[in-house]
């Protein structure tokens, strides 16, 4: 999924910000300014004794920072500070001062005694980061600055102003000591202790400059990762929407039904699924849209076809008949004539108004709740007489019990006719018609079937098209709406209606109209 590269670009960006902070913080908090003095006794190496003085300290150290340089004897031999003479160092106090890779823990717990009274427990821990090594002192100290015990030989009795002042310093944190030895220009041996106090200005310099390397290093980085990012994602949405793209291109020049076959990231998928569904809708639309085309144009050609030949009819019989050219005693036949071809294309023409009227989106229905056997029988009894005129006696099968449905009694009653009707005209005077209503579920089906010569194979498919008539289906003449009034009424029913094939045993002709029931 493309969302799962969003969250991995997320949380690789969110991992490069924990590092650079983590990073930035631990060198900002752990480097401290007396991890200059190796770099400053460099300076200082280079130099000899008389020009000491052009060494920055400053640089190293920090503005309030100062130096001092001892000799193996521990005598000062120079000091970057006037302000801050010291002639000579003792040996304790040069143990108390850390070396340069060395930080210094000095704790002070009170203890009280009951020959000495209060006795300071001071504990000072040298830890070595890069032997990773710490080495632990233990003094015990009266209330006069004496040593009662110490974990190390000494050589005085109690400390001195100096070692105080290292231990406070050490507590406190006012400043940063730590000593470093060097070998100077003329080969002698020397010590470097670097005094840099925890001044403000020169901390916030220090961590500005760390911020900006860092925010340098972490810009590189992400604009690497967003260039990284940027090629993988643009590979996986480039593909799609290229294939997308030639595929719109071709259904813009007509191509329709065009489909995109795309594997990939879940949501190009599914937009690639998509405009398959469209494409394929789209193609139907238009398959449709030639069949209604086709459809109109067969429409009008059988308008045209079953109107002109009774209209040229009655155009030569009256022409006959005005010009004076009909034979004596014939006059009487032409105007038959005429009446019988006037009265076929008003049926044409309301058959095809009422096919008209069924398709209209204003044509209401009235439905009601209706026994369909007593309705078919009613029907029945109302059509007996055309029935009997021909010698057609109907083969009826229609239960006792109650079987109801929701119909327009009317609309549906002409559906019942104009089935009826294609009876009449079309079966052999010897066909019989059947009708049977029966209850399957929460259907009522029922049945119109004839024994006559049914219909060839070739129009069985578009029986309910208009004016398929019996001209090419079943010997016979008519409009060729009846059928397709029909279908359109019992749909609009909510129903269906289809002609079976095969028909039932005994039967050449069946059509099954299915309604839902109604409890």
């Amino acid at each position: 999924m493309l969302i799962g590269r969003y969250i991995l670009f997320s949380l690789t960006l969110l991992a490069m910000v924990f590092l650079a902070l983590t990073v930035t913080v631990n060198s900002t908090a752990g480097e401290r300014p007396d991890k200059k003095i190796k770099e400053l006794s460099e300076a200082f190496s280079k130099v000899p004794v008389n020009q000491y003085d052009s060494v920055d300290v400053e640089k190293y150290l920090g503005k309030k920072g100062y130096a001092q340089i001892l000799d193996p004897d521990l005598d000062v031999v120079y000091s970057s500070s006037s302000d801050r003479i010291r002639t000579r160092y003792t040996q304790r106090e040069i143990d108390m001062i850390s070396d340069y890779n060395e930080s210094v823990n000095v704790s002070i717990k009170e203890i009280y005694d009951e020959q000495r009274g209060l006795v300071a427990e001071v504990t000072i821990t040298h830890i070595n980061s890069e032997l990773e090594r710490a080495d632990s002192e233990l003094y015990l100290i009266d209330e006069d600055g004496k040593f009662i015990y110490s974990s190390r030989e000494i050589d005085a009795e109690e400390l001195s102003e100096r070692e105080l002042n290292l231990i406070e310093n050490a507590i406190s944190r006012r400043y940063n000591v730590a000593k470093y030895k060097f070998i100077d220009t003329n080969g002698n041996e020397r010590i470097l202790i670097g005094y840099s106090s925890r001044d403000f200005r020169f901390s916030m310099e220090r961590i500005y400059d760390k911020y900006i390397s860092m925010g340098i290093k972490f810009l590189a980085a992400y604009f690497f990762l967003v260039l990284l990012f940027s090629i993988l994602i643009s590979r996986k949405v480039g593909k799609p929407i290229r294939m997308l793209q030639t595929a719109m291109d071709k259904v813009a020049s007509g191509g329709v039904g065009e489909k995109v076959e795309y594997s990939g990231p879940k949501e190009f998928v599914d937009m690639c699924d998509r405009f398959n569904d469209m494409s394929e809708r789209l193609a139907e639309y238009e398959e449709e849209k030639r069949s209604v085309q086709q459809k109109k144009q067969r429409l009008v050609a059988s308008i045209s076809h079953d109107l002109k030949t009774p209209v040229t009819v009655i155009k030569g019989y009256s022409k006959t008949l005005l010009d004076g050219v009909a034979e004596p005693g014939e006059e009487k036949k032409y105007i038959s004539a005429i009446n019988q071809k006037a009265d076929y294309i008003a049926e044409l023409i309301n058959d095809f108004s009422e096919y008209a009227q069924a398709g209209d989106s204003d044509y209401t229905y009235s439905f009601q709740r209706t026994d369909i056997c007593e309705y078919l029988r009613e029907f029945f009894a109302n059509r007996y007489a055309d029935l009997e005129i021909g010698g057609r006696v109907p083969v009826i099968d229609i239960p006792e019990e109650e079987i109801y449905a929701e119909i327009d009694g009317k609309k549906f009653y002409r559906v019942c006719s104009n089935i009826l009707n294609n009876y009449l005209k079309y079966a052999p005077p010897e066909a019989r018609l059947f009708c049977s209503v029966a209850e399957e579920g929460d259907k009522v089906v029922i049945s119109f079937g004839d024994d006559g010569r049914g219909v060839s194979e070739e129009i069985k498919d578009d029986i309910f098209d208009p004016f398929v008539t019996g001209d090419n289906s079943r010997s016979g003449s008519g409009s060729g709406l009846g059928l397709a009034f029909v279908k359109k009424v019992i749909e609009d029913h909510g129903g269906s209606i289809s002609l079976k094939s095969p028909p039932d045993p005994g039967l050449n002709f069946q059509l099954v109209i299915r309604l839902k029931s109604v409890k």
